[in-house]
């Protein structure tokens, strides 16, 4: 399936503002030739994909920062502290790939350290839905598609917006409190890339769906893993090194063109 009419292949429905077609690829160079082609003609403000099989979806996976909501959570909280700019330096180099995830988390979080917790009230009032998120968590829920947030983000702000949207499962870090303050520090295990993907490959295989059935939503280096192990990989506005690893990106943001990726199996 790709975003395009003007490629060839059999046109099949258009979905609300998106337009639906089939197209043959015989092999793994022809595949990457229409990579190239579709960034090349669309570049990043449009939305495109394709499907390599019909699987029926049957669960998706969804970095929460950046993805699901408009901001980076950790950014905005040190914003609240006057922190903002040395955290968002920190963060895109670690979004882009070019510092380890644990290690910019540990240099983020000790400067946070000492911070009351009523911050986590003050980001829930703060934080933006994505265009049209919870209007795909509605359409997946009707059809019986689980949905889960997997973040290198935080419990304390990842569980309730879940709990909202009605989600399935939630995966993230829980920031440590004591005396009313965050510490700078994790509880337990931290969710790196790695973690989130065996988060996926755990999940799958406790509610018996096949990895092929699975489809992950995310927008940076965090979340390679995991879109390496579904059978269906989706950027949300990605970044660069996320690139050969997606069939498909939101380039502009709505998420109503994810509702008819998944719907083309249909």
């Amino acid at each position: 399936m790709v975003l395009a009419d003007r490629f060839g292949g059999s046109p099949t429905r258009t979905d609300q503002d998106y337009f639906v077609q089939t197209l043959n690829v015989r092999n793994d160079l022809e595949m990457a030739t229409w990579r190239l082609r579709l960034r090349q003609e669309y570049g990043s403000a449009f939305s495109v994909g394709w499907r390599s099989d019909q699987q029926k979806i049957r669960a998706i996976f969804f970095d929460m920062d950046s993805t699901m909501v408009e901001e980076e959570t950790l950014v905005e909280m040190a914003a609240t502290i006057g922190r903002r700019d040395e955290v968002s330096r920190i963060t895109e180099s670690a979004m882009c790939g070019e510092m380890d995830f644990v290690t910019s988390l540990q240099r983020r979080l000790a400067l946070m350290a000492g911070t009351d917790q009523q911050i986590f009230d003050t980001m829930l009032a703060k934080l933006t839905i994505n265009p049209h998120f919870d209007t795909l968590i509605a359409a997946c829920r009707a059809r019986g598609t689980r949905t889960y947030v997997v973040s290198g983000g935080f419990t304390q702000l990842a569980y309730p917006v879940a709990q909202r949207l009605q989600m399935n499962g939630v995966c993230a870090n829980e920031l440590e409190v004591k005396n009313g303050a965050l510490t700078g520090q994790i509880v337990g295990q931290v969710i790196d890339a790695n973690a989130k993907a065996l988060f996926v490959a755990q999940t799958c295989a406790e509610i018996g769906c096949d990895l092929g059935a699975v489809a992950v939503v995310g927008d940076g280096a965090n979340d390679i893993p995991m879109m390496k192990i579904a059978g269906l990989s989706i950027g949300y506005r990605p970044k660069p090194v996320t690139w050969d690893h997606i069939q498909a990106y939101v380039g502009d943001g709505d998420f109503r063109f994810v509702d008819a990726l998944i719907k083309s199996d249909t």
